[in-house]
């Protein structure tokens, strides 16, 4: 039996599959604790065809973390060249529609919580190619959000709109662990049961202080 008939169960969708349940399993293990038998068992794939398709763990792992930089990085993207093409865009609608992109995919039922899992374990080990995250994900998010507040908010200066972005994003962030860590608790007396509200109160608080920091640039 030749290679091609022995993997032909596995075909062309193998590598989809195979990231597919790296991912799960990345995320749920760490990178040092999944193991590549794990892998290709949740994909029904012969232990063969990580290195078949992907040369090795340490590649395969890249390309899962490569597909959710693309995947986070496209739909924000396309958000925020929505909202910077409608000429009637206020600031807070710009800052809105960033939120809702921001959070939509981190808030997704069956993603959401492995792709919050991943970048933690790669922080804590880290595997990917240095700056790869910044370049990939962080700097033309930073880059689309910053030209969106130009027309809206034009006497905020570039450095200033590079700062209030790291601050936006750092009350989102906080926003949804912290709705996280109070609904594992069953706790029903917290401000962010809804973080629809709670976004809807960073965006005007954020407005604010942009608004603020725009008097003193100007």
């Amino acid at each position: 039996m030749d290679r091609e008939t022995q993997d032909s169960p596995e075909g062309p969708a193998t590598p989809e599959r195979l990231l597919d349940a790296a991912e799960e399993i990345f995320a749920r293990e760490g990178y040092e604790t999944a193991s590549v038998r794990d892998i290709t068992q949740r994909a029904g794939c012969n232990l063969a065809a990580v290195n078949y398709h992907f040369g090795s763990k340490e590649n395969l792992y890249r390309e899962v973390l490569g597909r959710l930089l693309k995947w986070l990085r496209d739909y924000r993207l396309a958000g925020i060249h929505e909202v910077k093409e409608r000429p009637e865009a206020t600031l807070e609608d710009v800052l809105h529609t960033f939120s809702k992109v921001f959070l939509e995919p981190l808030v997704e039922a069956d993603r959401g919580p492995r792709v919050m899992q991943l970048f933690l374990w790669e922080m804590l080990q880290p595997r990917l190619p240095e700056g790869m995250v910044v370049t990939e994900l962080v700097d033309p998010i930073v880059t689309a959000f910053s030209g969106a507040l130009e027309r809206p908010c034009p006497t905020l200066g570039t450095e200033s709109r590079k700062l209030c972005t790291l601050s936006l994003v750092g009350q989102l962030i906080h926003a949804l662990q912290a709705a996280r860590l109070f609904s594992t608790k069953g706790r029903q007396d917290t401000p962010v049961n809804d973080l629809q509200d709670v976004m809807a109160h960073i965006v005007r608080f954020t407005a604010a202080g942009m608004r603020d920091r725009a008097s003193l640039d100007a």
